[in-house]
Parts: structure tokens; sequence; C-alpha cells
């Protein structure tokens, strides 16, 4: 399991716990109560990236590619309904009639293109 998904996995944790009263927090700590984790399967149609926490996760995920082909990789596999949220983060001006690819090829160069020029001038010093 990637860090990404380990951090969104924790996120969605820790909002299911977000209702449990202080006495509950006390008996697991207690060892009274213990914590049973299930998986079912989610009845609304959602996004991967359904939270500004979760475009901020993907964000920091973008920032760890050293390169642009593996960020294209990364990003491909997202609906762009999800690519457009990022976009939207980086405020990147596209409409709805641009193809995936491009909107792909427009975050990574915000991304991580950004960042490689920014290494290159910095060595050029």
């Amino acid at each position: 399991m990637n860090s990404l998904n380990f951090s969104m996995i924790l996120n969605k944790l820790s909002l299911s716990l977000e209702g449990f009263s202080p006495a509950q927090f006390d008996d697991v700590l207690a060892g009274k109560l213990k914590f049973k984790v299930s998986l079912v399967p989610n009845r609304v149609n959602q996004l991967s990236i359904n939270s500004e926490i979760d475009v901020v996760l993907y964000i920091e995920e973008l920032k760890k590619f050293p390169d642009r082909s593996s960020a294209e990789i990364f990003l491909s596999k997202l609906k762009k309904n999800e690519l457009h949220a990022l976009a939207k983060k980086y405020d990147l001006s596209v409409d709805g009639s641009i193809a995936k690819d491009k909107l792909v090829g427009k975050l990574v160069e915000r991304a991580v293109g950004l960042k490689l020029r920014q290494e290159a001038f910095s060595q050029i010093r």
C-alpha cells in the first residue's frame, strides 16, 4: 500500500471516529471496548477524490514524483472530474470539453514541470 492510500484510509477512519463520545474513547483506552472494522459497499457513487482533504493528499503525492512520465501514469488513472478538482486547486483554467490527456498534461506541467524547472535553475546558480 502506498503512502497516499494509507493516508486516505486513515482520513476516512478518523472521520468515522468523530461520532464517538468521550466516554467511548475512555472505554477503548481502558480496554473495555475494542474496534471492529468491517467493509461494506458504498451505496453512493462517489469519486475517489471526494473532499478537499483528498485533493490535498493527491497534490502532496504529485510533489513526490521525480519525472513527468511517472506523474502522467499516476494521474491517468483518475477520472476526468477528479482531474478537474485537482486543476481547480492548482488554479488552472480548463473547460469541461478539454480532453483527458491534455488535462493530465497541464496538471503534470504545473505540478512536476515547475519543480523540475526550479531544480534546474538552482543547479545553474
